[in-house]
C-alpha cells in the first residue's frame, strides 16, 4: 500500500493527454510525459523507506547478542547463487535471547554454534557436511516422525504421501541434509543449501532462481 501512494501522485488515473497545433509522431506527447513522470518518480522511489534498490540494509538483528543494530548488505538480483551469503541471518543462529530456554545451557549452545558454523562454511558445489546427532536429537526426531505418521492418513494428501514414501525415514536416524538434497536434486531438479539461522526472507527468494533451497 505505500507503494500505491507513492505511485499514485505520479501515474493518476485519469490524465487528460496533452495536444499540440503541430504535427509530431503519435503517441510522442504521451512517451514524454511518461518519461519525466518516471524520472520524478524514480527520484522518490529512491528516497522512500521502503525501496528496494540495489542493497538493502537491516537495521536490526536478533542474532546479535549484544543488541547493536546489525546492518546486512543484500544482492536485489543475484547472478550466481554464490552471491547469497548463506550466513548473513536475521537471527536462530549460534546466539540465543537472554529469555531462550537453552541461553544457560552451555553444551547447547555449543551444539548451536558448532552446526551453526558447519553450515556457515559449506561451499555451493561440495558435499554438505555429515552431523552426527547426539541420542536426545534422535529421540526427538523419532518421537516427532512416529506421532506425525499416525495423522498422516487423516490429514494428508495424496500428493505428500506419495513425496513422503520416497524419503525412507527412519525413527533410529535423523535425516542428513546432502542425502536429502541428492533425492531432491534427482526427482526435481533442485537442492538444499544449508543455512548459519534464519535467513532474510529475500536472500530465500532469490536462492528459488536457481532452484536452492535454504
Amino acid at each position: 500500500m505505500a507503494m500505491i501512494a507513492l505511485l499514485r501522485p505520479h501515474f493518476p488515473l485519469f490524465s487528460p493527454l496533452e495536444t499540440s497545433s503541430s504535427y509530431v509522431p503519435p503517441g510522442f506527447q504521451v512517451r514524454k510525459r511518461v518519461s519525466r513522470k518516471l524520472k520524478t518518480c524514480n527520484r522518490s522511489f529512491s528516497s522512500h523507506p521502503c525501496r528496494c534498490g540495489a542493497s538493502n540494509s537491516i537495521s536490526k538483528s536478533p542474532d546479535n547478542a549484544k543488541g547493536k543494530p546489525t546492518k546486512l548488505t543484500l544482492p536485489l538480483f543475484p547472478k550466481s547463487i554464490n552471491e547469497i551469503d548463506n550466513g548473513a541471518i536475521l537471527g536462530f543462529g549460534a546466539e540465543l535471547d537472554t529469555d531462550h530456554p537453552g541461553f544457560h545451557d552451555q553444551d547447547y549452545k555449543r551444539r548451536r554454534q558448532s552446526i551453526s558454523d558447519s553450515a556457515r562454511l559449506h561451499q555451493m558445489g561440495t558435499v554438505i557436511p555429515h552431523l552426527e546427532y547426539q541420542d536426545q536429537e534422535v529421540e526427538c526426531w523419532a518421537h516427532v516422525l512416529n506421532n506425525l505418521q499416525e495423522l498422516f492418513p487423516k490429514y494428508a494428501c495424496r500428493e505428500y504421501l506419495s513425496a513422503f514414501s520416497l524419503c525412507g525415514f527412519s525413527p533410529y536416524q535423523v535425516p542428513q541434509l546432502e542425502d536429502m538434497s541428492s533425492l531432491l536434486q534427482r526427482h526435481t531438479g533442485w537442492a538444499i543449501r544449508p543455512v548459519a539461522g534464519l535467513l532474510h526472507p529475500r536472500s530465500f527468494l532469490n536462492g528459488l532462481a536457481f532452484k536452492i533451497f535454504h
